[in-house]
Parts: structure tokens; sequence; C-alpha cells
């Protein structure tokens, strides 16, 4: 193989990996892998679920895992702040001082 040629084998092989591995960190962001253990209830009735509406049990456990997780943070996150307005670190402001600096008493 000529010094030209193997120059662009070589340049080909370099692009060829860092575009594997440049893919492999796509996927990586796009969708993470996990598992979990159920009670054989549950997985017989997730199962049960994915055969009558020809969805998969990847399919729910997302649905639930998305759902649920909003519902946590919701609880989690305003736990903390009443947490916070409790010991006096967050900043409380009554109605009337949100009428007046918005300029809704005039």
């Amino acid at each position: 193989m000529s010094g030209f040629l193997g120059l662009i084998y070589f340049l080909t092989e370099a692009l060829k990996e860092r575009v594997i591995q440049r893919l492999h960190v796509i996927h990586q962001e796009v969708a993470m892998s996990t598992s979990i253990r159920l009670a054989p209830d549950i997985e017989k009735r997730l199962g049960f679920l994915a055969e009558k509406t020809g969805r998969t049990k990847s399919f729910y456990l997302r649905e639930v895992i998305e759902q649920g997780l909003e519902d946590i943070e919701d609880y989690y996150l305003a736990a903390d702040v009443l947490e916070r307005v409790r010991s006096g670190r967050e900043k409380t402001y009554s109605s009337a001082e949100v009428r007046k600096d918005l300029g809704l008493d005039d």
C-alpha cells in the first residue's frame, strides 16, 4: 500500500472509530437501560396488560415511571420549599405585597 493510500486508510479507520464512539455517546444520551425486580403479581399484571393491548411491558413501565416521577417531584420539591419557609430560609410574600408589586391595587 502506498503512503498516500495508507494515510487515507488510516484516516478512514480513525474517522470510523470516532463516528462509532459518537454514536455510542448519542445512544447513551437518548436512552438509559435499567433493570428492576417486580413482585410476581405485578409482573403477571404487567404481562397481561401488555399481551392484551399489543404494547410492550417496557412501554407501560416507562409510562408509570414518567407519571410517577412527576408526582414524586411535585411532592418532594413542595415539601422542600415548605421546610425552607418554616425554617425562615425562604422569603414569602403576602397577597397584598404581590398585588402592590404588580400594580394591581391601582
